[in-house]
């Protein structure tokens, strides 16, 4: 339930299009969010997998190359730049790891508890990060399958949706695709999707 106030915050200001700073505080973090466009650009704040480890992960990075190239010369400015400067990633599996981390980063922060949230006025510029939406319907989604079973049974009933195979609940293995399907009449929309989450999980 600590999610749904700045759930609701995010895809307000995703819908207007804002350019601003979210501030987040709860209990000794604080996390700074900011929007360009209403698109998620950085999020500063909230720990995630590091990039280099992201990009190997992907396959989008030699392992050999990079360790040799950390041995010869320590990375210096951000580690992105010096990837792309030592030729070990292209710009776009940069771009698409960057975009990953930035939404799993977004996901984490709206796990936190308690949260404090200020939002002041940003910049302007061109809008390239994530869409919001997107990245506030993974963290709800992932949130929600942390639930106990019991509560998404409650769910499940509410939406007239509990499935059974020979006498078996298919809550019992249930899956992000599963609980989007069971929320959404439509998961392509994601503002609908968004909101039929936070309806019920708020």
């Amino acid at each position: 339930r600590a999610a749904m106030p700045l759930a609701r915050l995010l895809v307000s200001l995703a819908e207007r299009r804002r350019s601003v700073v979210v501030r987040v505080v709860s209990r000794a973090r604080v996390a700074e969010l900011v929007l360009v466009e209403g698109r998620a650009v950085e999020l500063a704040g909230v720990d995630s997998e590091l990039l280099g480890d992201a990009l190997l992960r992907a396959g989008s990075l030699d392992p050999s190359r990079h360790g040799a190239a950390l041995h010869a010369e320590a990375p210096r400015g951000r580690v992105g730049e010096w990837l792309l400067a030592q030729g070990m990633v292209t710009q776009g599996a940069l771009r698409a790891a960057l975009d990953t981390q930035l939404r799993e980063r977004l996901a984490t922060l709206l796990g936190w508890p308690a949260c404090q949230v200020s939002v002041r006025a940003g910049r302007d510029g061109e809008a390239q990060g994530v869409e919001v939406l997107d990245a506030v319907f993974a963290g709800l989604m992932h949130i929600a399958t942390q639930m106990p079973r019991a509560t998404l049974r409650s769910l499940a009933g509410q939406r007239a949706l509990v499935a059974t195979t020979s006498g078996t609940s298919e809550l019992e293995r249930l899956t992000q695709s599963d609980l989007r399907t069971l929320l959404c009449a439509d998961p392509s929309e994601n503002l609908c999707c968004t909101r039929a989450v936070i309806r019920v999980l708020g």
